[in-house]
């Protein structure tokens, strides 16, 4: 029975330890946050997933949800992050990634079938996950779009996912310490923009994804209600 009570005595120091760590490390990155959602007339919402921030900015609405730094399962670190989306509704799903520097295990990545926009140069450049490659095809032949991408990139994101609802820009590890850069989120969001103007809907998934179709929606899926959707519902029932 002491024994017993010793194991629970030092599992609950553990998560106390762990909890408070975390919980340290979130109040270093609310100032900067509610700086720039006071600035830009925004609303915040915290909750055990992270921070979720709410605006607009030149007449563009936008999510930036801010996830700190944790460890998974108290062993595996995951470096803190931040995901700036705007809303748009299409059928299709993607996830791209710079070949340069490839995210790590958090995103949706790898989870569907490697498609290629059909420009040599691009694909040289990019990782384009997709169960559509229709889709990717006729919305990448685009060299405006193209060249939006390529600057998101630039402005330091680690991936792009549309998951068929909102298209998601995700930096990591980022920490807002100090303080959030207002031209890389305005930057972003106008290539956003781009993006998602005129977007054409996937027909048809690609005959040969097979189970990774599911696989991949199921990622991305999972990606956006852990983010989004269950941090809002859990606001509301508190």
């Amino acid at each position: 029975m002491i024994v017993l009570l010793v194991s629970l005595s030092g599992i609950l120091s553990l998560f106390a330890i762990v909890f408070y760590l975390e919980n340290a490390a979130r109040k270093r990155t609310v100032p900067a946050l509610e700086h720039f959602a006071k600035k830009n007339d925004g609303t915040i919402i915290y909750n055990w997933n992270g921070i979720i921030l709410s605006g607009a900015m030149e007449e563009e609405k936008f999510l930036l949800i801010h996830s700190p730094r944790r460890r998974k399962y108290f062993l595996i670190p995951q470096p803190p992050s931040i995901a700036l989306s705007i809303t748009h509704q299409a059928n299709g799903l993607f996830a791209i990634a710079s070949k340069s520097t490839p995210p790590g295990p958090g995103s949706p990545l790898g989870a569907a079938p490697l498609v290629k926009t059909g420009n040599a140069l691009f694909d040289k450049e990019f990782l384009i996950y997709s169960p559509h490659s229709a889709f990717i095809a006729t919305n990448f032949k685009d060299g405006e779009k193209r060249q939006a991408i390529r600057r998101i990139f630039t402005l330091g994101a680690k991936w792009l996912n549309f998951d068929g609802f909102s298209l998601s820009a995700v930096w990591e590890p980022f920490e807002p310490d100090t303080e959030i850069d207002e031209n890389m989120i305005k930057e972003t969001l106008a290539r956003l923009t781009v993006l998602v103007k005129h977007m054409q809907p996937a027909l048809d998934p690609n005959p040969d994804t097979g189970s990774k179709l599911y696989a991949f929606i199921f990622a991305i899926l999972a990606v956006f209600l852990a983010t989004v959707v269950l941090p809002v519902a859990l606001l509301y029932l508190m």
